[in-house]
């Protein structure tokens, strides 16, 4: 790790299987990798993804992948500038991640994947009004715990595809989709029966706020 640093032109980085007292070390090191692209990291199992130092001046960076327990998101400010992709895996995120990542203005994608460990535990999620104003793509996954979900009007205004597994207490739709007229695909998998009835066609309650979606499945 204390090489990493000296790789000034590295432009893609990737390392699995983080374990032992390299945290401080590894941080440090990325901190100055300035010319990174993409960025994936992969803590051991139960193990902690490192804390970072500020991102701001990674301009170049617009893809990040960090697998491990995270617990507790950065401010917004810490991430790439530019930053378009990012995947959580295993988060065991406590507070609503939606909080700090909507702030991003150039997100893309966001991925949340969670089968081993969960990605976020809390039971509560809120998109704002103005968040997440790039967004194409959400996928979210292994949020056991949500109960409600949240979306203002203005809130994603230009998501394309969205994707929600592994939710099991999420018992409705949030009323805000029927506000975002972009949506062309929406995939509902292993979710409560419940959400499901709401969802039939014509019949279920929840079915006008996804009636203008083009491509709906339902597993």
């Amino acid at each position: 790790m204390e090489g990493l640093e000296k790789l000034t032109n590295l432009r893609d980085l990737g390392i699995d299987e983080i374990r032992g007292d390299v945290h401080m070390a590894l941080s440090r090191s990325i901190s100055k990798l300035v010319h990174l692209r993409s960025l994936s990291l992969s803590a051991s199992y139960q193990l902690r993804i490192p804390a970072f130092e500020s991102f701001s001046k990674h301009e170049h960076l617009y893809k990040m992948k960090l697998k491990g327990r995270l617990e507790k998101l950065p401010e917004s400010h810490v991430f790439p500038p530019n930053l378009t992709e990012l995947c959580l895996y295993y988060s065991k995120l406590e507070r609503d991640p939606m909080v700090t990542l909507e702030k991003l203005p150039n997100l893309r994608s966001l991925y949340f994947h969670g089968f081993i460990e969960d990605v976020y535990t809390g039971k509560e999620m809120v998109c704002s009004a103005g968040g997440f104003p790039l967004l194409d793509t959400l996928t979210i996954g292994a949020f056991p715990e949500l109960k409600e979900w949240r979306v203002e009007e203005g809130a994603m205004r230009n998501l394309r595809c969205l994707e929600i597994s592994y939710c099991k207490r999420l018992k409705m739709l949030p009323d805000g989709l029927r506000y975002i007229i972009t949506l062309q695909e929406l995939k509902l998998e292993y979710m409560s029966e419940e959400l499901k009835e709401r969802v039939r066609k014509i019949e279920g309650k929840d079915w006008l706020k996804i009636q203008h979606i083009p491509s709906i499945f339902i597993q």
